[in-house]
This record gives structure tokens, sequence and C-alpha cells, in this order.
């Protein structure tokens, strides 16, 4: 749990959980760090020209099992397909193996699963209007998935495909490759 609610001291965001999973800046250096910046007015990221947070860690590695994933996001960037695309969470490469909660068509979309572009399912509405949106995705241990849009469900999908990878656990960009950078404001991870 990353409240983004610290300045970036020794270029690390603070995991607020029990599980202590610090993490730390990467890419081309840290997101910056608006004391008022988050959907709560206090603090949260900024993130453009390349920042990102990364995590060299497996306890983020959900196998075949459930999990969620959420944040608060604000952008007015218009996003696109592929590589055009901004990636917020990511463990892997997202189209191939692993997971991501990414912005496609300016849509919040999930990637999961271990067989290129099978598991992708997309949110109904466009989320560039410079406002405030809590965006998650859950995966059930079925297998079925689902994605929220400021507490609404906008698409359900099934994909049980294991999202176990050896690579990075990354905020703000593709999880491998230096592309698909997210541009705009997080904040509660």
């Amino acid at each position: 749990s990353y409240l983004f609610d610290d300045s970036l001291g020794d270029s690390k965001a603070i995991d607020s959980s029990t599980n202590k999973l610090d993490v730390t800046c990467s890419g081309t250096g840290c997101p910056y760090y608006l004391s008022t910046g988050g959907h709560d007015g206090s603090g949260g990221y900024q993130f453009n020209n390349g920042q990102s947070l990364t995590l060299n860690n497996n306890l983020l590695n959900f196998g075949t099992g459930a999990f969620t994933i959420s944040a608060w996001i604000k952008t007015s960037a218009t996003t696109g397909v592929r590589q055009e695309r901004d990636d917020l969470i990511v463990k892997g490469d997202p189209v191939i193996n692993g997971y991501s909660l990414s912005l496609v068509n300016s849509k919040p979309t999930v990637f999961i699963g271990s067989t290129v572009y099978t598991g992708t399912l997309s949110g109904t509405t466009a989320i560039n209007d410079n406002q405030w949106h809590h965006i998650a995705v859950t995966r059930a241990s079925n297998g079925n998935i689902k994605i929220y849009r400021d507490g609404t469900q906008e698409a359900t999908g099934t994909k049980s495909d294991s999202v176990t990878t050896s690579t990075s656990f990354v905020i703000g960009k593709h999880g491998t490759k230096s592309e698909s950078f997210y541009t705009g404001l997080m904040d509660d991870l």
C-alpha cells in the first residue's frame, strides 16, 4: 500500500502496509512530489518525462490466485494502444506475461497472462478529463476479472493464467522496456 504522502526521501516511496516493500526511483528519476497534489488533498506524485518507481521482489507474484490492484489517478493525456498506452502498475511484460493496470485509448485496461495479447480487458469510459478517478481491477481465484472506475463496474472477463514472473514490479512505465510512460498524478496505490 503506497499512500504517496511522502516526499521520496532517500529516493523511495514508503510502503505503509506491514510488508514494508518500499519502491525506489528508476527510469529518468523520481516522480515529483506534490504535498497537496493527492486526491484527498494530501500528497501525491506527478509522473512525466519517464519517471518510475521499482520494487525488485517476488512477493507480488500472484500465480493463478486472486488479487486486487487499485490507484487514484488524474490525467489529461490521450493514450493509444500497444506502446502508446500508459502503464500505471506493472509486473513483467504486461502483454506477454505478468499483469498490468494501464490506460489504453485513455480507458482503464488490465493485461493478465502468459499468452501475447489474449488477457486484455478494458473499461468503457475514457478518464483523461483531468479529474481524479479511482480505478481498480480484481481477479477472483476462479479467474473472473472485473474493472472498476469510481466504484462502478465497467467490464468483466475471465483469465486464469499464472501472473508469476521474475521481473520487477514497476509503477509508471512498462515493466521491462523504456516505453508506455504514465503522464499524470497518482495517489493511494
